[in-house]
């Protein structure tokens, strides 16, 4: 029975590689390249599917989609900023990914991952990421500006995540790595793996979901009222909600979250909302400020990379 079963696993593993492959090569040649595109500020909201987007948000402008470079925030990170250099550009990150993979890419990066981590929800929340986008273009007035969120990726901040889901939306054992000690978690703690397990339902996951877009769009559409040049809101990639992580020749065992080198358009297909642009600024490069990243911090990078349910 074994070397029948072996038999049939080993042709699913070798195609699932091989499409994991093929989807790195397609992502990196088919999609967008967000630093060549036309935009003053550039809001990110992590993991937000297009038509989630279209269905909740209601701004002022042109919504537009683009295919992402990535179906995961490192392949993001690293089809379109690593090993590049935008000395007109600064950075403004929830996301550690960005640290790791392309901090030394920018003008400046504003790590707001490490000085305004919210131990109670396991994140960044959106107001701190706004705070700190006004302060970065106040400091720099000619640089373009990118502001990445957290939301709507998880940990979930909203009302149901809160009643019905809580310490269990994966905002427990990242802590606990930050501070040195040997995380008690499991793979059952993570959101994805409790829905597919049954223990928690598809609905009162994507309520949760949901909500964690509507906790950012006030914010969102107060960075867009309140910023010079013209904004553009996008995402780095989407997120699974009981599908293929392909469009074609699926072995994928993904049917949650958001694997790196998928196809599946819930994934690459994200939101380009054009904010209409009163005014433009003039946009300088020069060379980068001290970048601040030190690996002396790893074990806290380790460990809010696994409250964001990386790890």
């Amino acid at each position: 029975m074994n070397k029948v079963k072996k038999a049939i696993d080993d042709p699913v593993k070798i195609l699932y590689k091989v499409r994991r492959y093929a989807g790195r090569t397609e992502n990196r040649i088919l999609g967008c390249d967000v630093m060549a595109e036309d935009w003053d500020n550039l809001l990110i909201l992590d993991a937000c599917r297009y038509d989630m987007f279209e269905r909740l948000v209601d701004l002022p402008g042109d919504l537009q989609s683009r295919r992402s470079k990535g179906s995961a925030t490192r392949e993001f990170v690293a089809n379109n900023f690593a090993g590049r250099e935008f000395l007109d550009t600064v950075y403004v990150t929830g996301n550690p990914f960005v640290s790791m993979d392309a901090g030394d890419s920018f003008h400046a990066l504003e790590e707001v991952w490490k000085t305004h981590w919210d131990e109670e929800h396991g994140t960044v929340l959106p107001g701190d990421i706004r705070d700190e986008t006004l302060r970065a273009v106040e400091r720099y007035p000619n640089k373009r500006v990118v502001a990445h969120f957290m939301q709507p990726h998880h940990p979930f901040v909203g009302p149901t995540a809160m009643e019905e889901i809580g310490v269990m939306s994966g905002n427990n054992s990242a802590r606990q790595r930050a501070l040195g000690e040997t995380s008690k978690g499991s793979a059952k703690q993570k959101v994805w793996a409790r829905v597919r397990d049954g223990e928690l339902s598809p609905e009162t996951l994507k309520r949760a979901y949901d909500e964690n877009l509507e906790v950012v769009v006030p914010i969102i559409e107060e960075l867009c009222e309140r910023l010079d040049g013209k904004t553009v809101i996008t995402s780095d990639h989407g997120n699974l909600l009981d599908e293929s992580a392909y469009s074609v020749l699926s072995a994928s065992p993904h049917r949650y979250a958001h694997p790196k080198y998928a196809t599946a358009e819930s994934l690459v297909k994200v939101p380009w909302h054009v904010y209409p642009a009163r005014t433009r600024r003039t946009i300088t490069g020069e060379p980068p400020t001290a970048n601040e990243y030190d690996a002396v911090e790893q074990e806290t990078l380790d460990e809010r990379l696994e409250s964001l349910g990386y790890k």
